[in-house]
């Protein structure tokens, strides 16, 4: 009779679990980043056309101060002079002031900013030389 009755009884009986202890975690929202306004922008290089050591002005966002150097094609320049204004959701506005390295041929290259050997690059805009 006990071997009948002990399948019966026995999940009725209260068993103790013991509830695991999760560790608490402090939630701190995620810092609002956006790519997009981080990546360096040209809008405007003047001249867009010149010879070897002409001054170039370039204005755009997110370059001014961050290390970027202006390349000519492959050939990298010297920024001469940088300046930065910080403008709220927008970035950076950024003007730099460099010269056209010297070039052996004439024609179209790519302008564009570069931050280092594989760094971040810029878009690119149409510099000839003439």
């Amino acid at each position: 009779m006990l071997g009948f009755l002990l399948p019966v009884i026995f999940p009725l009986l209260p068993v103790a679990v013991d509830q695991p202890v999760l560790p608490q975690l402090d939630v701190a929202p995620a810092p609002l980043v956006n790519a997009a306004v981080d990546e360096p922008e040209i809008w405007i290089a003047f001249p867009t056309e010149g010879q070897a050591l002409t001054p170039v002005v370039l204005v755009g966002l997110n370059f001014a101060d961050e290390g970027y150097a202006p390349r000519f094609g492959i050939t990298p320049s010297i920024p001469l002079f940088q300046f930065g204004l910080d403008l709220p959701f927008l970035g950076k506005a950024s003007l730099m002031v460099t010269t056209a390295p010297p070039a052996i041929f004439t024609g179209d290259v790519d302008l564009y900013l570069k931050k280092g050997l594989f760094g971040r690059e810029s878009n690119r805009l149409t510099f000839t030389y003439l």
